[in-house]
């Protein structure tokens, strides 16, 4: 999964509810750019203005997903994707290669830790306060990655581990191209965040001509 480009940021909740160390990019071990996430004063909040709804929330509990479309304009849009020269002079990516040895995608971590226009992206209601809703206050900011390229990946959990199951984490995608199926997409199978689908499904990951349902993967509905 992945567009060209795609900025990932990921969170986790607070120390107060269960979760398990080293389980973060940017906070292994209680280190990291952004041990907690940043306070800072919301129009919004102030306003007492939700920036989604309860429907919404619903939504992404019972479905595991949220899509937020144009939640940032054209413009807005044009001036993350400047930043990309910035970010690709300022270190090596992490490179994903074919089976013909080309490059399918290249990852660069911590670019909104690392960049101060980026950086606005961590304190912008539009996202900020969309986390609070789904994770309340406190929450834990844990990584942020720019993925450009694509690639083809097989249906798995970003922390292959049981305990995922027992806290929620939310990765943000803002992509910033147009992205359809058939430039790789993120697919997204509904209710896999939860027990025992999510279980049913591992092996899709860990074993070779797996049919959960009498399906493979890419047919499983999503």
């Amino acid at each position: 999964h992945g567009a060209e480009p795609e900025i990932r940021t990921a969170f986790a909740p607070a120390p107060g509810r269960r979760r398990h160390s080293g389980d973060s990019l940017g906070n292994r071990g209680g280190s990291g750019p952004y041990p907690r996430a940043p306070r800072r004063c919301s129009c919004l909040a102030a306003r007492g203005e939700p920036v989604i709804t309860k429907e919404q929330i619903a939504h992404f509990e019972t479905f595991g997903f949220l899509v937020l479309r144009q939640a940032f304009s054209p413009e807005e849009i044009e001036r993350i994707l400047s930043r990309y020269e910035h970010i690709r002079l300022g270190q090596t990516p992490l490179i994903e290669e074919a089976a013909d040895g080309k490059t399918v995608t290249r990852a660069y971590e911590y670019v909104v830790e690392t960049d101060p226009e980026l950086a606005k992206l961590a304190e912008d209601d539009r996202i900020y306060e969309t986390i609070e809703q789904l994770l309340g206050r406190g929450f834990i900011w844990t990584g942020s990655e720019w993925i450009s390229g694509r690639s083809q990946a097989p249906w798995h959990a970003d922390r292959q581990d049981r305990t995922d199951l027992y806290y929620t984490t939310i990765k943000v995608h803002l992509y910033l191209d147009l992205t359809k199926k058939e430039t790789c997409a993120l697919r997204v199978i509904p209710g896999s965040h939860r027990s025992p689908f999510h279980e049913t499904l591992m092996p899709l990951l860990h074993e070779e001509n797996v049919r959960p349902y009498g399906m493979d993967g890419p047919s499983i509905p999503c």
